[in-house]
C-alpha cells in the first residue's frame, strides 16, 4: 500500500505486483476488491478515487486516503479502545455491514487490521475476499480456510457462505478491541484449534456485563440463530452500555439473548472420558477435530454447498444427452439497468468490436459491479482475448450462474479449445439439459468434428424447432450433404426468415450445383443486398459466365466484395483473381457454405489451400531448432535458437501427414513468436485447427517454412520428421 495524491486530496494506493506473473486468486481477489467498491456508497467505506487495471504492468486503485490506527495498531501500540470509542466504532462498522449485506455482499474478512479509527469515524477497509451472492467460490482445504484465523467463524471451516459469518468476525474483533486478546486464542490454524472453534464457548476475558450481553448473539454457534447485521445495528441503537439491566429494556436483544449458554457451544457432542490421558497420537486428535467439523456442518450448515457440483463428463459417443444440469435452470431476465451501467456496456462492446480488450474488460468489471450477467460475460471474454483463460473461466462461470446462456458457450467453447475436452461437453450438455439453443448448436459442431454425426443432427434438429436461426443453417447444410435438397431448402428459407443472412447465399449455392441457374441468380442478388461479400462475389461470377453481363456491374460486385472488413483470406484472393481476369471469369471460388458455430473461432471456417508450385532454382535450408507440441497444444516450429540469429525471411508455414511423403503440402495458419525463456522465435501452429479440419485428433504433421513469390515457392526451410513421429502410426 502507498499513499498518493489524486486532485490535491491524499490516496491510498494498493498495487499488485507485475501483471503477468500475477497468480489467478491474486488477480481474482483484485477484480472483485474493485467490482465492490464501485458498487459502495457509504461513509464507513473508502471510495475508490482512480484506477489502472489493464494498461499498467502493475494495475493499482487508489481509494480514499483514511489517516488514523487500525484497531489492531491502536491495541498493540497504545491502548485498548474505551467503552464510547468502542460503542462508536462498533456501530458505524454495523452499519457498513448492514449495507454491504443488504447488497448481497459479504466481506468475510473482518478482523482487527482491516478496520481503520478516523477522528470522521471507523472505516471498514480491504473487500478483495468479499464474496457476492451467486457467484463462484473457490475452496481451501479444511486447514488452509480463507480469513484471519482468530477472528474466523465456525461456518469457515465447512466453507459455508452466509452473511452472519461476518458477525462472528465482528464480535471477535470487537473483543479483541476491548481488552486485547481473541475469543479463541491461536497461532495457527491447527486441528485443536479448529475443534475449540466449532464446539466451545467463547473466552470474554472479563469484560463488563454489558460488553458480554451485547456479544454474546454474535458467537452462536449455528448462522441461523446468530443474530444479523441489521437486527444488530437496531439493538445497538436502542442500547445503553451504562445500564445494568441492559437486556430488560431492549427487546431484540431480550430476544437474541434466549437459550444463550446452550448457543454458544456444540454441546450434544459427547466425548470420551480418555480425552483426559497425558499421552495420545496424532490420528485420534485428527480424527477428533475433523468429526467435529463433520458434526457441526451436519448439525448447523446445512451441509457443504458451494453453489456448484463439479462437472461430470460426459460421454460423447453416446446419442443422449445427461439427464440433470450441474448448474441451476436459467431464469435470466435483463434487470433494469441504470444509465451508467449501460453506458459502460455499451462502452466494453464498443471497444471489444474495436479489438481494444484492455478497455473493454474495464467498462465490463465497471458494468459487472452491478450485478450484471452480460458484464460477466464481457469480461469472460475480454479475458480471453488477453490471453487469461483461467480468469475467463471464472468469469463465464459467474455469467452462467447468474443466467446468462450464451456464456454456457463461451465456456463450453474454451475448454474445448483448451483441450479439456470432456469438461467442455459437459458445460455445453448442462446448456442444453437447459434448452439453450447457442449450446445445442455449439456441441453438434463439436460432435460433427469427432465423427458423431448422428447426435450432432439431433442437436442442430432439436435447436432448429426452438426456433435457432444458425442451427438451422447447419442443419440444412448436413441435409444437403446427404443428397437431401428439398428438406435443406426448407430449412435455408427457415433460417432466413428467422434473419440468418448467409442462408441466402448458402441457398443460392445450392440452386447453383442444381443448375437452377435462376433461382441461384435471384438468391444471390438477396445475399449481396444484404452485404455479403460471398453473395458479392457468386453474384458477379454467375452474371458473367451465366448471363453473359459484359457491364460494369460485376466488376462493381467484385470491388464492393473487397472492401468488406475482415474479409476470409482465400476469398479475398478469389475475388483479386477475378479481377485480374476481367471481372468474369470463375476460379474457385471458397465461397461453399460451411457449417457455423454459435461464435466462430479460426478452427470453424479455415480451409485447405495447397502449395504454389516450387520454383526450379528453389533454395533448401534446415530449420535451426525443434518442431514439437507443447503443453498448451501449439505445434512449435522453430525458426532460430537464440536472439542474434537471423529470422528466415518465410511468407508462410504448411504441413502434411507423417507417413505420406508424396502427399501435397497444405497452407495452415500461424503465429510468429519469441520464447521468453531462449529468446528464440518460432511459428505457433493451433492444434485444434489441424484435429478439426481432419476429423481426428492423434495426428502427428511435419511442417517447412516456405517463401513465394510470383506464384512459385522460392526457399524452402525444413527439419524433416517432427518429434511425434516415434509414437505415431499413419
Amino acid at each position: 500500500m502507498l499513499l498518493g495524491e489524486h486532485n490535491g486530496e491524499f490516496a491510498a494506493i494498493k498495487i499488485l505486483k507485475n501483471a503477468d506473473l500475477l497468480e489467478d486468486h491474486e488477480r481474482r481477489r483484485f477484480d472483485q476488491e474493485i467490482i465492490n467498491l464501485r458498487k459502495f456508497d457509504h461513509p464507513s467505506i473508502p471510495k475508490i478515487v482512480d484506477l489502472d487495471i489493464v494498461d499498467a504492468m502493475r494495475p493499482w486503485i487508489a481509494t480514499e486516503f483514511v489517516s488514523g490506527l487500525t484497531i489492531q495498531e491502536q491495541v498493540k501500540k497504545k491502548r485498548p479502545l474505551n467503552l464510547g470509542e468502542w460503542v462508536k466504532a462498533l456501530k458505524e462498522i454495523t452499519s457498513a455491514l448492514a449495507y454491504v449485506h443488504a447488497m448481497g455482499v459479504y466481506h468475510r474478512d473482518i478482523s482487527p487490521s482491516n478496520i481503520i479509527l478516523n477522528e470522521s469515524g471507523a472505516k471498514l477497509i480491504d473487500f478483495g475476499m468479499s464474496y457476492l451472492e451467486n457467484t463462484q467460490t473457490h475452496t481451501k482445504s479444511a486447514i488452509n480456510v480463507q480469513g484471519t484465523p482468530a477472528t474466523l467463524s465456525p461456518e469457515s471451516l465447512a466453507f459455508k457462505k452466509d452473511p452472519k459469518m461476518d458477525m462472528f468476525s465482528l464480535g471477535s474483533t470487537f473483543l479483541f478491541a476491548a481488552t486485547g486478546k481473541f475469543p479463541f486464542e491461536t497461532e495457527e490454524q491447527d486441528l485443536n484449534w479448529m475443534h475449540r472453534l466449532a464446539n466451545e464457548a467463547p473466552n470474554f476475558h472479563g469484560i463488563s456485563r454489558q460488553m458480554e450481553t451485547l456479544l454474546t448473539p454474535l458467537f452462536y454457534k449455528n448462522p441461523r440463530e446468530r443474530v444479523s447485521s441489521s437486527i444488530f445495528y437496531e439493538i445497538l441503537d436502542q442500547s445503553d452500555l451504562t445500564d445494568t439491566n441492559l437486556i430488560a429494556r431492549n427487546n431484540a436483544l431480550k430476544q437474541y439473548s434466549k437459550d444463550s449458554k446452550s448457543k454458544l457451544t456444540a454441546n450434544s457432542l459427547s466425548y470420551s472420558s480418555r480425552s483426559s490421558a497425558r499421552s495420545f497420537t496424532i490420528l485420534p486428535l485428527i480424527s477428533f477435530a475433523l468429526l467435529s467439523i463433520v458434526f457441526y456442518v451436519l448439525n448447523f450448515s446445512d451441509g457443504i454447498n458451494e453453489g456448484r457440483g463439479s462437472l461430470a463428463p460426459s460421454p460423447i459417443s453416446t446419442n443422449n444427452a445427461i439427464s440433470e444440469s450441474p448448474f441451476p435452470a436459467i431464469t435470466y431476465s435483463p434487470p433494469a439497468q441504470n444509465s451508467v451501467t449501460q453506458i459502460n456496456l455499451e462502452k466494453a462492446e464498443k471497444a471489444f468490436n474495436s479489438g481494444d480488450y484492455k478497455s473493454s474488460l474495464k467498462f465490463s468489471l465497471i458494468a459487472a459491479a452491478e450485478g450484471n450477467a452480460r458484464a460477466a460475460n464481457g469480461v469472460g471474454l475480454s479475458y480471453e482475448k488477453l490471453d487469461k483463460s483461467k480468469l475467463a473461466i471464472d468469469w463465464y462461470r459467474k455469467a452462467v450462474e447468474l443466467g446468462y446462456g450464451d456464456a454456457f458457450v463461451n465456456l463450453g467453447g474454451l475448454l474445448i479449445d483448451l483441450k479439456r475436452f470432456d469438461e467442455g461437453v459437459a458445460v455445453l450438455e448442462a446448456g442444453v439439459a437447459q434448452k439453450h439453443t447457442g449450446s445445442m448448436n455449439e456441441l453438434a459442431f463439436y460432435l460433427s468434428t469427432i465423427g458423431n454425426e448422428q447426435r450432432s443432427k439431433q442437436l442442430y434438429l432439436q435447436a432448429s424447432k426452438l426456433g435457432h436461426a444458425m442451427s438451422m443453417y447447419n442443419y440444412a447444410f448436413l441435409l444437403q450433404e446427404e443428397g437431401k435438397n428439398t428438406e435443406a431448402k426448407k430449412w435455408y428459407l427457415k433460417s432466413i426468415d428467422a434473419g440468418y443472412t448467409e442462408s441466402i447465399n448458402a441457398l443460392g449455392y445450392l440452386y447453383e450445383q442444381e443448375a437452377d441457374w435462376i433461382n441461384a441468380r435471384k438468391y444471390y442478388e438477396m445475399a449481396a443486398k444484404a452485404g455479403d461479400p460471398y453473395g458479392l462475389y457468386n453474384l458477379a461470377i454467375v452474371l458473367g459466365n451465366r448471363f453473359s453481363d459484359k457491364s460494369a456491374r460485376p466488376c462493381e460486385l467484385l470491388n464492393q466484395a473487397l472492401g468488406t472488413q475482415n474479409l476470409d483470406v482465400d476469398l479475398r484472393d478469389n475475388i483479386r483473381a477475378a479481377i485480374s481476369k476481367g471481372c468474369n471469369s470463375k476460379v474457385s471460388s471458397g465461397a461453399t457454405p460451411t457449417p457455423k458455430q454459435t461464435q466462430a473461432p479460426i478452427r470453424s471456417s479455415d480451409e485447405l489451400k495447397v502449395s504454389a508450385p516450387i520454383s526450379k532454382n528453389v533454395q533448401i535450408s534446415d530449420i535451426f531448432g525443434r518442431v514439437f507440441e507443447d503443453s498448451e497444444g501449439f505445434w512449435v516450429i522453430t525458426l532460430t535458437n537464440y536472439k542474434e540469429q537471423p529470422v528466415p525471411p518465410i511468407t508462410g508455414i504448411q504441413f502434411r501427414l507423417t507417413g505420406f511423403p508424396n502427399a501435397d503440402w497444405f497452407h495452415v495458419p500461424y503465429k510468429l513468436k519469441t520464447s521468453s525463456i531462449t529468446d528464440s522465435v518460432y511459428a505457433a501452429v493451433d492444434d485444434i485447427f489441424l484435429a478439426v479440419l481432419l476429423n481426428r485428433p492423434d495426428i502427428c504433421p511435419e511442417f517447412r517454412a516456405v517463401r513465394e513469390e510470383k506464384g512459385e515457392i522460392v526457399n524452402i526451410w525444413t527439419k524433416g520428421q517432427p518429434e511425434c513421429v516415434n509414437d505415431y502410426k499413419p
